[in-house]
């Protein structure tokens, strides 16, 4: 068996929840790669906190944070944090697939779970992120020739209009985050909120947009890209796969993984930055309701729900109640 308990009755991966989205693991467990001649890799009883698998939000249609890969999410995890020489990182993103096979995960999504981690093992390392930022516009480049083949280009007139919105949105949830952190550091000594990690999002994706919007636009109205578009398509995913190196594997299903996604996160990435702009203004008004009933007199809630205030309000549960552990 790959994967054994440190506790020979436990039959099953059991999680302690800690937190929105963390766990601890209750009974740890130790797994030997048949592929590694060095010792078995173990995650010890109470390791944690884990989100199981970092998968980001407008992903999980596709990988779920938890499923058969759990095991080996947790395994790899052992060995995952900023300082870690990349050496070791590698060899955690390796282990991490021989145990994904061990554990039934189908093989195309195995790998592109490997290439995941690789892309961000890469963006630790300043000349690794240049590298994964080269590929990135690289696949922006070669899709935009692609598309003027087919004389798909982008109109001029829109790209006038969608630049300029963007750049307002960019520097406005900038401005946004950086005053929300600000007061939350201020009011509660934090450098964290729920509107600076929404304005956090909307600003990244907005920026994406800008910079896709723009290649599109400049290979649109090139004459080159024009007549050469297939070339031009080639030539850029050739220089995007070379920034990989000797992990041109783990380009090469990055790649494909991005093909498969790119139409679903570009609709994903749409409706967040409509979320985020309408879960901002939601915050603003709960933030002016507060401003008003503090100014009248009356005692301000958390909530425009008064049901749910009047919930806030229900006394604590008793010291010796215990968290039921969920099972995997």
């Amino acid at each position: 068996m790959p994967f054994e308990f440190l506790d020979g009755e436990q039959t099953k991966l059991t999680l302690r929840v800690v937190g929105a989205t963390s766990w601890e693991v209750v009974h740890g467990f130790r797994y030997v790669d048949q592929y590694d001649d060095d010792s078995a890799h173990t995650v010890p009883d109470g390791f944690g906190p884990t989100d199981l698998t970092s998968v980001p939000l407008f992903l999980q249609w596709l990988v779920r944070s938890y499923g058969k890969h759990t095991n080996a999410a947790l395994v790899h995890d052992v060995y995952w944090g900023d300082r870690v020489p990349q050496a070791t990182l590698r060899k955690a993103n390796m282990v991490f697939r021989h145990a994904m096979w061990e554990s039934d995960v189908p093989w195309l999504r195995r790998w592109f779970m490997w290439s995941a981690v690789t892309l961000a093992m890469l963006t630790k390392t300043p000349l690794g992120a240049v590298r994964v930022g080269t590929w990135a516009l690289a696949l922006t480049v070669a899709s935009a020739g692609f598309l003027s083949l087919h004389d798909v280009v982008l109109s001029l007139d829109l790209l006038m209009v969608a630049l300029p919105v963007l750049g307002v949105v960019i520097v406005a949830a900038a401005l946004v985050g950086r005053f929300a952190r600000s007061r939350t550091a201020a009011d509660r000594g934090g450098s964290k909120s729920a509107l600076s990690d929404i304005s956090r999002t909307a600003a990244l994706g907005a920026a994406g947009l800008f910079i896709a919007l723009g290649v599109f636009g400049f290979i649109g109205a090139s004459d080159v890209a024009e007549k050469n578009g297939g070339w031009v398509a080639l030539a850029a995913l050739a220089v995007g796969l070379l920034m990989w190196g000797d992990l041109i594997a783990a380009g090469v299903f990055a790649t494909i993984e991005v093909a498969i996604i790119a139409l679903p996160v570009a609709a994903i990435a749409i409706g967040l930055l409509l979320y985020g702009a309408l879960e901002g203004i939601m915050i603003g008004v709960l933030k002016l309701g507060r401003l008003a009933k503090s100014g009248s007199g009356r005692q301000p809630v958390g909530t425009l729900n008064p049901l749910a205030s009047k919930k806030l309000e229900a006394s604590p549960p008793p010291a010796n109640a215990t968290l039921q552990a969920s099972k995997l």
